[in-house]
């Protein structure tokens, strides 16, 4: 199997459930996920920044 590395940076709305949406199906396919930032500081439009 390869390892693959991959960052993404995405704008998600701030409201529950969004980052779950976002996460659900990498974690059905077998991806671990090492790392979550969000800057709800830098919130615009009510969305937030995740990386």
């Amino acid at each position: 199997m390869t390892n693959l590395e991959v960052n993404i940076v995405v704008r998600l709305p701030d409201t529950p459930g969004s980052l779950i949406e976002l996460i659900k199906p990498i974690s059905d396919n077998g991806g671990n996920i090492f790392g979550i930032l969000h800057y709800h500081d830098k919130k615009i439009n009510n969305k937030i920044t995740v990386e």
